[in-house]
């Protein structure tokens, strides 16, 4: 995204795992493009900056999926509660 948006840009590391990426950003390797909620929380005792590039991201459609025979069992009831409360799903 980033390398479409800045021209020359050229990323100091690169992964598909969203844990590595947050932790290579706590790391101080660089900039990541995150979710504006909760973006500026401290993440492992380092304050993140917010950076303005010029552009914002395109709104996005969530989905939440689950097995019929799943849905009912009570853990799986309040993890998705919780997350279409958080995303305003409703």
């Amino acid at each position: 995204m980033l390398e479409r948006k800045i021209p020359d840009f050229k990323p100091a590391f690169a992964s598909d795992n969203y844990l590595v990426l947050k932790s290579a950003l706590a790391a101080g390797l660089g900039v990541m493009v995150l979710e504006k909620q909760g973006a500026t929380d401290s993440l492992r005792g380092e304050a993140l900056v917010e950076i303005d590039l010029g552009f914002e991201l395109l709104p996005a459609e969530y989905y939440l999926v689950c097995a019929k025979s799943m849905r009912t069992v009570p853990r799986v009831r309040v993890v998705a509660d919780l997350l279409i409360e958080r995303m305003d799903l409703r």
